[in-house]
């Protein structure tokens, strides 16, 4: 399957972006195997950014994690999950 992907959404001016922001960061340091990408709909061009509803969202190898920030705990099940995966 290849290198695992944590796609976060989000927006300038968007109240759960800080912690997203935050959370991307947390995810870089804990799980470098993964790539973590922090992005605005805007800049993405592969079709993944017209399923973003509202910001932030966070998709996992592509299939749409969480509509809003998860909590840490939740992040790294999924996180740990789909690494296994992509190995």
């Amino acid at each position: 399957m290849g290198v695992a992907r944590l796609d976060i959404y989000v927006e300038h001016g968007c109240m759960g972006c800080r912690r997203a922001s935050e959370l991307a960061a947390w995810a870089r340091e804990r799980f470098p195997s993964v790539s973590v990408r922090l992005l605005t709909p805007q800049e993405d061009d592969s079709g993944q950014a017209a399923l973003v509803r509202a910001t932030p969202t966070y998709f996992l190898n592509g299939v749409e994690f969480s509509l809003g920030n998860p909590s840490q705990e939740q992040l790294e099940a999924a996180l740990i999950s789909v690494q296994k995966g992509a190995a």
